[in-house]
């Protein structure tokens, strides 16, 4: 059995309104496998090079993914690219990508700001598996239309079958993460906090006060084989 799912809010810099928000969250039921993608944008159309590149990049992991697992990282590397690069928008994004199988088997994509963190069968404890990417510019990050694609695409894969659990964090959730890891455990009720936080509850979890000034997104898969 495999579960995902996904959440994404504004933060107090787009002033909490959805519509401002410059995050999009996709997700995808495959059958033997789902896809889970989150991106940030940038710039004045940030919001729909987000949207769109979210998109083709769930599209390549539903149509995709058995090849993920077999072909060589650099031609994946490639590919996945190229599509990003085929976005119709004059903006750009950030990217984490991944799917996984009933079997616990997993790839993910990661270009940019963010975090990918896991927790494998075989490990007690959750790990950085792809930390923020800085981009050559100070004080930038890497993004879809300020980086080298190609050379820029980070590639994970995991061919050991098991419980494994992948968590997506964009920026503003990696923050919160860090002062809270026991959350990963729970991704659920991380984005009921956060939104009744953003309704004015932050009593909820005193510790958002000063970090909800970005947008607020993750996303997650977990595979349970003997289920």
């Amino acid at each position: 059995m495999i579960l995902s799912g996904t959440f994404s809010y504004p933060g107090r810099y787009r002033s909490f309104l959805p519509e401002h928000r410059m995050d999009a969250v996709q997700e995808c039921n495959c059958g033997e496998h789902r896809a889970v993608v989150l991106c940030s944008g940038s710039g004045p159309r940030g919001k729909a090079a987000a949207e769109l590149t979210a998109q083709a990049a769930a599209g390549f992991l539903t149509f995709r993914f058995s090849r993920c697992l077999l072909e060589e990282p650099e031609v994946l590397q490639q590919e996945m690219a190229q599509i990003m690069s085929q976005v119709p928008v004059q903006s750009d994004c950030t990217l984490l990508a991944a799917a996984m199988d009933q079997q616990g088997h997993f790839c993910a994509f990661h270009l940019g700001d963010g975090t990918l963190l896991g927790k494998l069968e075989t490990t007690p404890q959750w790990t950085v598996i792809s930390p923020p990417q800085p981009c050559p510019v100070p004080g930038s990050t890497a993004r879809t239309g300020n980086s080298f694609l190609f050379g820029s695409l980070r590639f994970y894969r995991v061919m050991e079958p098991g419980g494994h659990r992948l968590f997506l964090a964009g920026k503003g959730v990696a923050e919160l993460i860090a002062h809270q890891p026991a959350l990963l455990n729970h991704p659920e009720r991380l984005g009921e906090l956060i939104l009744r936080a953003e309704q004015g509850q932050p009593q909820a979890l005193p510790e958002l006060s000063h970090i909800l000034e970005d947008d607020c997104s993750a996303a997650w898969l977990s595979v349970f084989p003997w289920v």
